[in-house]
């Protein structure tokens, strides 16, 4: 990395190893090195913005993830299109692009009641403060609230981007950038974004650590965000109440009320797209919640955007999971629960039987589907001499030896039926012998010698 940044013409300050900061210096004001800029792509969008920030859930859901800096919705209180004209420069002899911006008007029904800086002035005081204390863990998510305020081409998101190479996350880094200079309406900020992204596309950070919000303080105006929202929603003022949702959720994408909130309002703004697309991603998140029934409600009015799903088990599961959310007081088989389309993954655990199991299932538009858990239990009867047991994994092919502790042990029945490697070895080392068996879901197994 040294080696890197000396060909960039960067200062390294060592402080317990390589200065971040100096790193950012170099990149973004020029305190050595630099990329090179193409000027001849003119680029035409009608911007966006990411109702969902930038990071995975910390809580280790996969399913929605959720949340990896995607645009969900093309919708922007403030949309502009870049238009390139080429134009004679007879200084230099040449030709130069020159980059002239038309605004698109904002459909009536997004037009909110005040400016969406003003609308997201509540921010600004604690992200500066956030960012100049290097507080990066408060400062990008209400950085990345503000950008969804005012624009992916406004200066909050060249600061955003500043913010993730401070963190030392270059690719998200680049990922603003370009969002950046595709809606940007300066040619100059323009330029230089590209100059910043050439030079960290160059560069590498080994020591980047893992992003991790604060807790409380994304909470705190995530929850600014929401009330505010509640009450636009109240007060029938529905473009407002979009907006203060959707930074809401870019500040904390694991509050998933946000979700049902956009729906609703998009139900009311008359924009059913963008409802169901909502409403999906919260039953995908919280298949149980208590809003989930409302939400099917909703949906089940039109034909054939829920989709039915089975969950069951062939033995008793102590507590059970799916994407991440805990299902209490449920009895399985649960038979054609209407769902989202989608990917669930499911947990089914059994404390006195040392078991655990993981189970994935893709539901499709339209095609029913099954989430189901092919367990049994093995029973150790190794007596005379005693004994211990090494069985195949069925998902990994590896054997592992079985806990002498637990009698009784949860096993994964092979979806095709297949039979499972199984050693028994004496404790005294005396005796050992290697059996394939063939379990069934549902039905104990009594390993004897």
């Amino acid at each position: 990395m040294k080696q890197q940044l000396r060909e960039m013409g960067t200062v390294v300050v060592r402080v317990g190893g390589v200065s971040l900061m100096a790193v950012s210096c170099a990149l973004f004001f020029g305190c050595g090195g630099g990329g090179t800029e193409t000027k001849n792509t003119t680029t035409t969008t009608t911007g966006g913005s990411s109702d969902t920030g930038t990071n995975t859930d910390p809580a280790g859901n996969t399913d929605d993830p959720p949340e990896t800096g995607t645009t969900d919705s093309k919708i922007t209180p403030s949309t502009t299109v870049a238009t390139g004209t080429t134009s004679k420069v007879p200084a230099s002899g040449g030709t130069k692009k020159v980059v002239r911006v038309a605004k698109i008007p904002v459909p009536k029904k997004l037009r909110t009641t005040k400016s969406p800086a003003k609308m997201s002035q509540f921010l600004v005081k604690q992200a500066k403060s956030s960012l100049k204390k290097k507080r990066l863990d408060i400062a990008i998510p209400l950085y990345t609230g503000l950008v969804v305020a005012r624009g992916e081409g406004s200066d909050e998101a060249f600061v955003l981007a500043q913010a993730w190479v401070a963190q030392g996350d270059y690719v998200r880094a680049v990922e603003v950038l370009d969002r950046f200079i595709v809606n940007t309406s300066d040619f100059g900020k323009r330029s230089r974004a590209r100059r910043v992204k050439n030079n960290l596309q160059q560069a590498s950070n080994p020591f980047a650590k893992q992003f991790r919000r604060n807790r409380n303080q994304t909470r705190r105006y995530a929850g600014m965000a929401f009330k505010k929202g509640r009450l636009a929603f109240r007060k029938k003022r529905y473009a407002d109440a979009q907006l203060y949702f959707r930074i809401g959720a870019a500040i904390n994408p694991n509050l998933v009320g946000f979700l049902r909130e956009l729906g609703a309002t998009y139900d009311k703004l008359g924009m059913n797209k963008q409802k169901i697309k909502f409403y999906y991603r919260y039953l995908r998140r919280r298949p149980f919640g208590k809003n989930a029934a409302t939400i099917r409600k909703a949906l089940k009015k039109t034909k054939g955007l829920l989709t039915p799903l089975t969950i069951s088990t062939s033995m008793k599961c102590q507590e059970l999971w799916i994407n991440g959310q805990k299902i209490n007081r449920v009895k399985l088989p649960m038979k054609n629960v209407l769902v989202a389309p989608g990917k669930y993954r499911g947990l089914c655990l059994n404390y006195k039987h040392n078991f655990g199991m993981f189970e994935n299932s893709v539901v499709r538009k339209g095609k029913p589907a099954t989430l189901a858990f092919r367990w049994t239990v093995l029973v150790n009867a190794l007596k005379g001499p005693t004994g211990r047991i090494a069985l195949e994994d069925a998902r990994t092919g590896k054997m592992r030896n079985l806990p002498l502790a637990s009698r009784m042990v949860g096993v994964v029945v092979p979806g095709n039926n297949r039979a499972l490697k199984v050693v028994l070895t004496s404790l005294n080392r005396s005796k050992k012998v290697e059996r394939y068996i063939k379990f069934q879901p549902g039905q104990k197994q009594v390993i004897k010698w």
